[in-house]
């Protein structure tokens, strides 16, 4: 079984021990393209696998799965229909919120990195936990530092750390961008993060 894998299952019980469910968790990363939208999917997968009802807000996660032959176990929301440009307040965040904890024992929020969105730094603030999720085998950065500062500020409550190979990251732009063109025949298979991850978190 591939490591990312089995950090999602261990975090799945973790959350389980830790949280008596609704619960909304971020997860973000330093910078872009470190694998946070592989990872909240795959939270998200796992979460409902075990038979919670999960809700997962991800602007990016639609197109990834458009050409996915299985409907995922989880509903998923655009983040921008749940929290509009033009209402990005502090009590809309909580009103959100609380709006996904009255409909889902837990809902996965995949969210820009920190340093780049002030709106991060309110989910931060506000939701019960934060994910942190980094891409194996890069080097380390700025941005990481900034990360960690932002987090003291908003006090946030890290849940934990996990690790997407690149070859996952590359693999999931590649559906994302087979999905905004409305899909590939000849591409049309179970596209599970699980397997995902199986199949390319030893490659990196």
């Amino acid at each position: 079984m591939a490591p990312l894998v089995n950090e999602l299952a261990m975090l799945r019980t973790r959350i389980e021990l830790t949280f008596s469910s609704p619960a909304v968790i971020m997860v973000t990363s330093a910078k872009r393209n470190d694998g946070s939208t592989v990872a909240a999917l795959g939270l998200a997968e796992c979460l409902a696998a075990a038979g919670h009802r999960v809700a997962l807000l991800a602007d990016d996660a639609e197109a990834a799965l458009a050409d996915n032959d299985e409907r995922p176990q989880f509903a998923l929301h655009r983040f921008a229909d749940k929290l509009e440009p033009g209402c990005r307040s502090s009590d809309a965040v909580t009103a959100m919120a609380g709006s996904m904890r009255a409909a889902y024992d837990f809902t996965i929020v995949d969210a820009l990195p920190l340093v780049e969105s002030s709106v991060s730094m309110l989910l931060a603030s506000t939701l019960e936990a934060v994910l942190l999720a980094v891409r194996l085998g890069r080097s380390r950065c700025p941005e990481d530092q900034l990360m960690m500062n932002a987090l003291k500020v908003t006090e946030a409550r890290v849940l934990g750390v996990v690790g997407a190979s690149a070859a996952s990251v590359r693999e999931f732009d590649r559906r994302v961008r087979i999905g905004a063109a409305g899909g590939n025949s000849r591409d049309k298979r179970s596209h599970t993060l699980a397997g995902l991850a199986s199949r390319t978190a030893t490659r990196s």
